[in-house]
């Protein structure tokens, strides 16, 4: 197994804790769980990015604003825990926001990569469900009071850790044959050329 997807799989294990601590425990884990998911987040923003320089494919764009959104989250977690205790109801709205922005990112480069099988309808329709199921939490959390807000926000975790975990033991190669299938056809057009001009 790869480094970065056994990396991968821990922190979506972490994420997956978080969440049932939060739907069991609501108010008493907030704080630290706040802190805990801010550096989840900048470890796995920072391994992402690492990641993305290693290869700096354009294809693997996704990767690099992903890791520069979980960067970002986590530098806010910890910068501002007390204050995100103290508006935890703003607090869901913007992790919910960026989940949903984080699943849309994969449900769209799941469209754009298109490859035949059900490895492809598969991705599409997990990122799909996913999406929508964020979506009706963050109206749930809109509605809510403090304690369901707080276990609204763990099942955010559940539902990112899930996925990320999905991710994880069942990679894709969705880049790397859509490159491959764009430079099989470049070869081939290239020999249909070289037979006609000869």
């Amino acid at each position: 197994m790869k480094k970065g997807r056994f990396i991968d799989m821990m922190l979506a294990v972490i994420l997956i804790a978080v969440g049932i601590v939060l739907l069991v425990y609501p108010t008493d884990s907030l704080k630290w769980v706040i802190l805990a998911v801010g550096v989840i987040l900048i470890i796995s923003g920072v391994l992402k990015l690492i990641e993305y320089l290693a290869t700096r494919h354009l294809q693997e764009t996704g990767k690099l604003l992903i890791s520069v959104l979980y960067i970002a989250m986590g530098i806010f977690m910890l910068a501002f825990t007390g204050t995100i205790m103290d508006v935890v109801k703003v607090f869901a709205i913007v992790l919910s926001v960026f989940v949903m922005i984080s699943l849309l990112l994969k449900f769209v480069l799941a469209i754009v990569t298109k490859t035949s099988g059900q490895e492809w309808i598969v991705s599409v329709l997990v990122t799909g469900l996913f999406f929508a199921l964020s979506l009706i939490v963050l109206i749930v959390i809109i509605r809510s009071d403090v304690e369901i807000i707080i276990q609204m926000i763990g099942v955010l975790f559940l539902i990112d850790g899930i996925l990320a975990l999905l991710e994880a033991l069942f990679p894709t190669k969705r880049i790397l044959i859509v490159r491959t299938e764009s430079i099989e056809a470049e070869v081939e057009e290239n020999v249909v050329e070289a037979e006609v001009e000869a």
